[in-house]
């Protein structure tokens, strides 16, 4: 048994023994195995080193080559600026050129345009004064006719005036009317004024018209009949006599039997009325035009020599006024009276009538007047001057009546 076990010891510590030996050689391995993990270590940060390093030169490589080429691209945008402003510089240069030239020859453009309209207005006006010309010594012996006829009827204008200034009418006693000139229907169409009746009168053999103007306030005595007329009258005698301004011979006021007067067709009226004795005329433009219409039919309504006439007069009566700074407010046609030819040869006379919307404008040699509120413009608006009719009442504004008639 001691036996057995000491063989045992000896197996125990063989083992031991070998398992020293294995533990050992384990050991060595281990210490084997380390060592080439260190190895490999070792070469693996020499391969890292080497790749960082490989790495490091790539990348300075790569950016020295960004560099290269950034600079490159810089060099190439710079040369491609400077060829675009080259480019630009040149095209705005040409194009200022080209819009000098294209002032240049729109000025041109414009010069010739100018020269040729300069060319065919003057042609024109050429043409217009030859024909104005030749119309005007076509018109030279009417005119001159009417030079002459105008002197005479002048001088019978101051001769009537002269004898109705001699023999004054102060009552309607010295009167001897006719007849009516004018129904209501003709007065309301300005056949010498709707505000009254019209006769033709006889005055020791002299015809003559008397206007009898209603008088409907029974209780007005005879100055406030006389101030209604007298603004006009004033105005009419300070312009003295003129064959083409209807020549008011007389006026006053008296109390007759209106009922007895011929057509006389007044319902409301005193018998105390103002008459105004004037000048006697068969009609007026208007009524004329209207006459020759319906004989003519068709326009031209007058002869050349007529024209002339009826136009001679009707500027002489506005030049007249226009000397002595008065403006009619009212002129059209209803408002020029004419007297046809009584013989061959003799002239139409034309007159202008009517001066209730007159105005003196001596006290204005400008002809304008204030309007710091709304006025009376004058007559009829359609004949008015738009100057006159949009004129606004206000602070600065004026009537400019330099142009009414």
């Amino acid at each position: 048994h001691q036996r057995q076990q000491e063989e045992q010891k000896q197996q125990i510590q063989a083992v031991q023994d070998q398992q020293l030996q294995q533990l050992q050689q384990l050991q060595q391995q281990l210490e084997d195995h380390q060592r080439q993990q260190e190895e490999h270590r070792q070469q693996q940060e020499e391969q890292q080193q080497q790749v960082q390093v490989l790495q490091d030169q790539q990348h300075e490589e790569h950016q020295r080559q960004l560099q290269q080429q950034q600079q490159e691209h810089q060099r190439q945008f710079q040369a491609l600026r400077d060829q675009v402003q080259r480019i630009q510089q040149e095209h705005q240069q040409q194009t200022a050129e080209l819009r000098q030239q294209n002032e240049v020859l729109r000025t041109d453009e414009h010069r010739l345009t100018q020269d040729i309209a300069g060319l065919t207005a003057r042609v024109d006006q050429l043409t217009r004064t030859t024909e104005r010309l030749s119309t005007v010594q076509q018109l030279i012996p009417h005119l001159n006719v009417t030079i002459a006829q105008t002197r005479a009827s002048h001088l019978r204008a101051l001769s009537t005036t002269l004898q109705a200034l001699l023999n004054p009418v102060q009552t309607a006693a010295q009167l001897q009317f006719v007849e009516r000139l004018a129904q209501r229907s003709d007065l309301a169409r300005g056949f010498y004024g709707t505000n009254g009746a019209a006769y033709r009168a006889t005055i020791q053999g002299r015809n003559c018209c008397v206007k009898v103007l209603y008088n409907i306030t029974t209780g007005m005595e005879t100055r406030q009949l006389l101030a209604r007329y007298d603004t006009e009258r004033r105005l009419l005698e300070r312009l003295g006599p003129h064959p083409n301004v209807l020549r008011v011979f007389h006026s006053f006021v008296d109390t007759v039997e209106l009922r007895e007067l011929p057509s006389w067709d007044a319902t409301y009226f005193s018998n105390k009325t103002l008459f105004v004795v004037q000048e006697l005329h068969s009609t007026s433009l208007q009524l004329l035009i209207r006459a020759r219409q319906d004989q003519r039919g068709s326009a031209p309504f007058f002869d050349r020599a007529e024209i002339i006439q009826l136009l001679c007069g009707m500027v002489d009566a506005v030049l007249f006024l226009f000397e002595h700074h008065v403006v009619h407010r009212d002129f059209k046609a209803d408002n020029v009276l004419v007297a046809p030819p009584e013989r061959e040869g003799e002239p139409f006379v034309s007159v202008l009538a009517d001066f209730g919307e007159a105005l003196d404008m001596t006290h204005m040699p400008d002809w304008k007047m204030p309007l710091l509120a709304d006025f009376p413009r004058g007559g009829a608006p359609f004949y008015l001057p738009p100057e006159v009719v949009l004129a606004e009442p206000g602070p600065g504004s004026v009537l400019d009546y330099s142009k009414s008639d």
